[in-house]
C-alpha cells in the first residue's frame, strides 16, 4: 500500500470518528464513550498481539508497569475523555485540530520525567505545531463559502426551512448569523 493511500484512509477514519463521536456525545457521557473505545480496541487488537507476539518477558518491573499505566491512562484515556467532552462544546473542525497537541505532551513529559534532551528538529516541530494550531483557529476576515452550522441563528434556519427556499434565494447577510 502506498503511503498516500494510508494517509487518505487514516483521514477518512478520523473524520468518521469525529462525526460519530459528536453524535454519540450528545447522548452518552465522554467517559462512557472512551471506556467503550478502550474495551472494543482491546478486544480487536489483543488477538493480533497474541498471534504476532514474539514472546512476553517472564517478569515486568514496576517501572515498566507504571510506564505502561501512565501511557494508557495519563496520556490516552484522559486525552480522549477531554476530546469527547470538547466535541459537545466545539465544532468538530476545531476539536480535531487540538489533537495535534498530543505529540507535544509526549515531548514535554519525556523532557520533564525522563530528562530527555530535545533536538533542534523537535523544537522546530513544536513551533510548527503551535503555529498551525493558532493559524487554524483564527477567524477569516472575509466571508467564505463554508460556514459553521453553529454560527447560523436557529430562528433563521427554521424560517428558511418553513419557506422551502432554493439555495440561491437564501439571504446570507450578517443579520442571520450569531456573533
Amino acid at each position: 500500500m502506498r503511503p498516500s493511500h494510508f494517509c487518505g484512509r487514516a483521514t477518512c477514519f478520523a473524520t468518521g470518528y469525529s462525526i460519530l463521536a459528536r453524535k454519540l456525545g450528545a447522548r452518552y457521557s465522554p467517559v462512557l464513550l472512551t471506556a467503550l473505545q478502550a474495551v472494543f480496541g482491546t478486544l480487536f487488537f489483543l488477538p493480533l498481539a497474541l498471534a504476532f507476539n514474539s514472546g512476553m518477558p517472564a517478569q515486568i518491573s514496576s517501572e515498566v508497569l507504571l510506564s505502561i499505566l501512565f501511557l494508557a491512562w495519563g496520556v490516552n484515556v484522559i486525552a480522549f475523555i477531554l476530546y469527547n467532552a470538547s466535541l459537545r462544546a466545539m465544532p468538530a473542525s476545531q476539536v480535531g485540530v487540538w489533537m495535534n497537541l498530543l505529540p507535544l505532551g509526549t515531548l514535554f513529559f519525556g523532557w520533564l520525567l525522563l530528562n530527555e534532551q530535545l533536538t533542534h528538529w523537535q523544537y522546530l516541530s513544536v513551533l510548527l505545531i503551535i503555529s498551525g494550531l493558532i493559524f487554524s483557529q483564527l477567524k477569516p476576515k472575509r466571508k467564505t463559502l463554508f460556514i459553521e452550522q453553529s454560527m447560523i441563528k436557529e430562528s433563521y434556519v427554521e424560517e428558511v426551512m418553513a419557506r422551502k427556499e432554493k439555495p440561491s434565494e437564501i439571504d446570507c447577510s450578517a443579520k442571520n448569523f450569531a456573533n
